[in-house]
């Protein structure tokens, strides 16, 4: 639109060095419902004694996240919620899941599925420890339709392996999937993993989370050299050492809501003392046209004693 900026000056100090741009009364990014995703597309030149040597394209947006939580809640006395630019948001969201078995077909069903993600007003997406980390697509539409993104790394329900080979080898992972992600202003919070912190902590073992060098250590370390400016959690949802000890391990305020698979309004669900519910268990049925699709005709009902 008409918001723009340009800077020429020095570049000093090689590979180390840094130019900060003064952006004047900047269009900011917001999240579907709450404003316009405001993207600017840039354009980085490089000379050397006046002549162009290098040329850079990028896309990016302009917006404060803040991650506003405490360990544990009674229901009453505690807090999760997400402040972009100031403004706590109202997360209307989904998991996000692969969309095919064979993920190189994953991007050509891109659009279809975003744009059912538009069309219910859901504003983020949850891209869990047991997926995939999407194409760049993804995040390029996230980035353009306000649609925030919850990143977690590749690792879930688990307890995963804290030999020095295994904590190198996710360095290596998330140092490229940092890289990779950061100018995405859709992500606004990268989790440690799915469920590893509830695996490890729960009875009889009970073990301190807090000890998980690759969400504690490994983890953290790259964000600091990465991606310092952008909240992290440890798991999802995080458990600290006192909550396991305290008895308060189903108390967190960022809960992954399971339970009975009833109705959805019944108790269990209603009187969660979660603030944020990262997950939803919920039973759906499939379409029955989808299921002609795979399933002889003959055999399609009824189910008792059916060989198929």
């Amino acid at each position: 639109g008409d918001s723009s900026f340009s800077v020429r000056m020095p570049l000093v100090g090689g590979k180390a060095g840094k130019i900060l741009l003064p952006i004047k009364n900047p269009k900011v990014w917001w999240p579907y419902g709450y404003g316009e995703a405001n993207i600017y597309d840039a354009v980085v030149r490089l000379y050397s004694c006046g002549e162009l040597i290098h040329e850079e394209s990028a896309s990016f947006g302009l917006r404060t996240v803040r991650l506003d939580r405490t360990d544990a809640t009674d229901g009453h006395n505690g807090q999760f919620r997400f402040l972009i630019n100031d403004v706590e948001i109202m997360c209307k969201g989904s998991n996000w899941v692969p969309l095919d078995a064979f993920h190189c077909r994953d991007a050509r069903r891109y659009a279809e599925a975003l744009a059912l993600v538009k069309d219910i007003g859901c504003n983020i997406l949850r891209c869990w420890g047991g997926n995939v980390y999407e194409d760049d697509i993804f995040y390029d539409f996230c980035d353009s339709h306000g649609i925030t993104v919850w990143q977690d790394f590749g690792m879930a329900c688990a307890s995963y392996p804290q030999s020095e080979y295994f904590c190198n080898a996710l360095r290596r992972e998330a140092v490229k999937i940092v890289r990779r992600l950061r100018q995405h202003p859709s992500i606004i919070v990268w989790a440690g993993d799915n469920e590893c912190d509830e695996s490890v902590s729960n009875p009889p073992t009970s073990r301190n989370p807090d000890h998980n060098l690759l969400t504690r250590k490994v983890l953290p370390e790259v964000l600091y050299s990465y991606d310092p400016m952008r909240p992290y959690m440890p798991s999802s949802p995080h458990m600290s050492w006192q909550s396991v000890i305290t008895g308060q391990r189903r108390n967190t305020p960022e809960q992954h809501v399971w339970g009975p698979r009833d109705y959805y309004k019944g108790e269990f669900y209603t009187t969660s003392p979660a603030y944020f519910a990262s997950e939803t268990g919920y039973h759906g049925c499939p379409s029955p046209e989808s299921i002609k699709k795979f399933i002889p005709e003959d055999k399609l009902w009824p189910w008792q004693d059916n060989d198929d």
